[in-house]
């Protein structure tokens, strides 16, 4: 030891480590967005946006009413208008470069030196303008000035001193229009590009955590989940998330097409005949409609989760959604041309709770979601499973525990490590209990669970057990007479 004449000081490590910050069910939106619309497109297709504003997201992605082409939108309104939640991330598969259809010769006519197109959905960029016969080309700038108006319809204007005389009105314009009806299944199941190695579609949830700094709480594809094979990847990635996290997938139960069910009494069998029975799917059915605007029920039903969470659990996941006030004011099914509207009884909401559907039902707290049970009931009864909150609260703790530990990988193998797992997770479990948020909870560190064999291969096992409480689904009371209460009639 070096000789030393004086005070010194050093530091040792705290033996209590706090929790990381984890996210508790943020929801991660897939799907198509107007981002043709947007100052730029970079990092805007097949990459996680995050936002924690209405305007954020109408900034970064676009926005459009028209929720069945643009089914982001409708998730932008629901998470930031309706219930006021954030964060979340958003994926847009929409490329404006290759979901396109291009239109040549189109007439326009100038009046008082300009003119707006007929097309909401012209990608500015692309935009030709030609004199009446198309033999000359205007140039932007010069001759002319092209920009959305509030309605994105673009408008062109002539510029003085350019080309196009005063006296002109006819004109034709060539331009390519985003066309997301090109966007298809395979593009939002997605996969890893062959020339580029970047995960597409679903499989971009792989790049939400190391981007963004925030785990995935659920899955949410509206408008595209009620297609089976896209309801089968939301889970398969569900379960995988970067090699360590799991989520939950919500998913929509179809309300038209071919093999849809037209009934309530039809949708457990439709459930179980298209698979839809995994431990971390969650499944919903029919759609909502508030005055005269309808929801995908997903929409509504992830912001929901996150609400719930947030308001009524102090942003741990222990409270469920079910019986908590949605956007609506009926129930609705059929073609989108004949949508019926749909009277669910408590006996009928139940029925589809009792298969592991949750719908909603309109009684004394008005119109609420109705059901705690995921898609693997009644198949799987494991009420670590079964339960929405049990789900997301192990979800969630196991995310929080990676987080946490993960400063300790590579540590030596001692009993400070050892001392200081067991001691900081114990302390986040007796917080958890004491706040209600679970019945109780324990780590271990057993002798039975660390062999000596894996001990000298560098690796050790804790064993936690806890307990969420699960939701009073049902609440009963035995009312009886007593007699002995006609004595009160009686003076003493």
């Amino acid at each position: 030891m070096a000789f030393f004449h004086g005070v010194k000081t050093t530091e040792s490590p705290t033996s209590i480590i706090p929790a990381a910050p984890c996210e508790a069910a943020m929801p991660v939106y897939f799907g198509t967005a107007p981002v043709h619309r947007t100052a730029t497109l970079k990092n805007k297709i097949n990459y996680p946006v995050l936002c924690n504003a209405y305007d954020d997201a109408v900034m970064a992605l676009g926005y459009s009413g028209d929720w069945k082409k643009w089914t982001l939108c409708e998730n932008i309104y629901a998470e930031f208008a309706l219930y006021s939640m954030k964060p979340c991330v958003f994926v847009n598969v929409f490329d404006p470069a290759k979901h396109k259809t291009s239109v040549a010769t189109e007439p326009a006519t100038l009046e008082k030196g300009e003119v707006k197109l007929s097309n909401c959905d012209i990608i500015l960029s692309s935009l030709v303008v030609k004199d009446e016969t198309g033999s000359t080309t205007y140039v932007l700038g010069t001759d002319y000035t092209a920009a959305y108006d509030e309605d994105y319809y673009v408008v062109v204007a002539r510029l003085a001193g350019g080309s196009i005389a005063s006296d002109t009105a006819a004109l034709t314009v060539d331009y390519d229009y985003a066309d997301p009806t090109k966007v298809d299944k395979d593009e939002i199941i997605g996969g890893v590009n062959a020339a580029t190695g970047e995960e597409e579609g679903l499989e971009a949830i792989e790049k939400v955590y190391p981007i963004t700094r925030k785990v995935p709480g659920l899955i949410v594809a509206t408008g595209w989940s009620h297609d089976v094979e896209v309801a089968a990847v939301m889970a398969a990635k569900a379960w995988n998330i970067n090699t360590l996290f799991k989520a939950l997938a919500i998913i929509d139960i179809p309300v038209n097409g071919t093999g849809a069910p037209e009934l309530y009494t039809d949708v457990p069998a439709y459930k179980t005949s298209k698979n839809l029975v995994d431990d971390l799917q969650h499944v919903l059915w029919p759609m909502l409609r508030l005055g005269e605007t309808e929801y995908r029920y997903s929409s509504q039903f992830a912001a929901l989760i996150q609400w719930t969470t947030h308001h009524k659990g102090n942003d741990i996941p222990y409270v469920s959604p079910s019986n908590q006030s949605i956007k609506c004011d009926s129930l609705i099914s059929g073609a989108e041309d004949g949508r019926k509207e749909v009277s669910m009884s408590l006996s009928k909401v139940n029925y589809l709770n009792e298969n592991g559907i949750t719908t909603a039902l309109n009684f004394s707290k008005g119109w609420t979601a109705w059901g705690n049970r995921n898609a693997c009931y009644p198949g799987n009864t494991d009420t670590k499973d079964v339960f929405i909150t049990n789900r997301l609260m192990f979800n969630w703790l196991q995310a929080e525990f990676i987080l946490t530990f993960w400063q300790k990988v590579d540590a030596p193998i001692n009993r400070r490590l050892i001392e200081t797992i067991v001691d900081s997770f114990n302390d986040r479990l007796n917080g958890l209990t004491a706040q209600e948020a679970i019945l109780g909870g324990r780590i271990e560190f057993r002798k039975e669970d660390n062999p000596v064999s894996s001990l000298i291969d560098g690796k050790i096992k804790f064993k936690i057990f806890l307990t969420p409480p699960p939701p009073a689904e049902s609440l009963e009371a035995d009312f009886e007479l007593d007699p002995e209460y006609f004595n009160t009639l009686f003076s003493e």
